[in-house]
């Protein structure tokens, strides 16, 4: 059957147009998944939808999906739904307006088939209204997102045990024990964006970190304080999530519909890539909490059940400052302040050494590059 695009990995084939705020002037105009021109005759075939397309139509289960990523989560598996979701809403927009050279359709169902599969108990809270042609393509749709999920499912696996006094140890069940394994998005790998080797772990580099964290909260403030609980997802779905703050941020800026989904999908996609970048560290060294090495360190936050180097707070978020700077590079200033405050909270918690912050900055930073790489040598195309 035939193609109507490349494989994924030539998804990012972008065209030049009127995109003059960020991506270097590109648009990507290609979905994520392949669909065959028989698929799409299928929806062809059917009256187009008569709902218009917007910003908000999308926008509008982005409470819902905040406060179910608030949920507690043991194995913390369900970070991986706003990059199926976000990448099936793109996915959904394109096809559609390339079929129909409009902008319509009402993604419902598909929203709700997605959220569906790390959510099983899930309860729509409203009624499901839709037509044939929006019906037919979200099936459509997510049947490439289920069997991409499916796929992923089957090969995740456990990162191998490191035993020994000089290692963290908890109680199962491990937090990312098995994202390590996840298939990431935009990057064929992501062996070429690991932490660097930490420091022996009878180093004199973790004892100074300690002290690191007696002395910030030694001088703790209200101010610092409020931070801390900010970025520990302390103060609502909202707080500390960086899906919120991209998307306060592109509500303000009131983008065209395909550009908004086109960062959303990227960032989603990058962002998932670069906690999958983490935990595949974190459990390659098994570096030791703070508290487990002086049981005086005081924990302002639950501890994560997972190692301590490096930080996931400041992986995603420099890589999620990195690939923002990229899209928007006059507010550069203001994605790194951002991943700076994400990372230092971690030391007032008394949770992670600023070793682990400065190498997880590090990290992030190359993840978000790794994945610009994907954009930039395009621009001259």
């Amino acid at each position: 059957m035939q193609q109507v695009h490349v494989k994924h990995y030539l998804f990012w084939l972008l065209l030049i147009c009127y995109l003059p705020t960020y991506v270097g002037g590109l648009e990507l105009l290609e979905p994520y998944f392949s669909y065959t021109t028989e698929e799409l005759q299928t929806i062809r075939a059917l009256p187009p939808s008569s709902t218009p397309l917007t910003n908000e139509v999308f926008a509008q289960w982005d409470p819902l999906v905040y406060e179910l990523a608030s949920r507690p989560d043991k194995e913390g598996e369900k970070c991986r739904l706003t990059a199926y979701l976000y990448t099936a809403q793109r996915d959904f927009a394109l096809i559609s307006q390339q079929l129909t050279q409009k902008w319509v359709g009402n993604p419902a169902s598909l929203i709700e088939s997605v959220i569906h599969l790390f959510f099983a108990d899930f309860q729509t809270p409203h009624k499901i209204e839709s037509d044939p042609y929006s019906s037919k393509l979200s099936e459509l749709v997510f049947s490439k997102v289920q069997k991409r999920y499916q796929q992923e499912v089957k090969h995740l696996k456990e990162a191998p045990i490191k035993e020994g006094p000089q290692y963290w140890a908890e109680k199962p069940p491990f937090f990312g024990f098995r994202l390590g394994s996840c298939q990431p998005w935009l990057l064929a790998s992501v062996d070429n964006v690991q932490a660097i080797p930490p420091p022996d772990h009878d180093s004199i580099i973790w004892a100074y970190g300690l002290e690191e964290i007696r002395e910030a909260q030694a001088r703790v403030t209200p101010k610092k304080l409020h931070l801390m609980e900010y970025w520990a997802g302390k103060l609502g779905p909202e707080s500390g999530n960086w899906y919120a703050i991209l998307n306060r941020d592109l509500e303000q800026k009131n983008l065209s519909l395909p550009n908004f989904l086109f960062v959303r999908a990227t960032f989603a996609m990058g962002y998932l890539d670069s906690f999958i970048a983490a935990f595949v560290s974190k459990y390659t060294y098994w570096v030791k909490r703070p508290h487990m090495r002086d049981p005086n360190i005081k924990e302002l936050v639950r501890c994560p059940i997972h190692p301590s180097y490096p930080s996931g707070h400041s992986v995603t978020s420099a890589a999620s400052a990195t690939m923002l700077s990229y899209f928007f590079p006059e507010e550069k200033t203001k994605w790194q302040l951002l991943a700076f405050e994400a990372g230092n909270s971690r030391i007032l918690a008394g949770i992670h050494y600023m070793y682990d912050n400065e190498s997880g900055l590090i990290q992030g930073e190359k993840v978000g590059k790794a994945i610009i790489t994907h954009l930039a040598p395009l621009e001259k195309q």
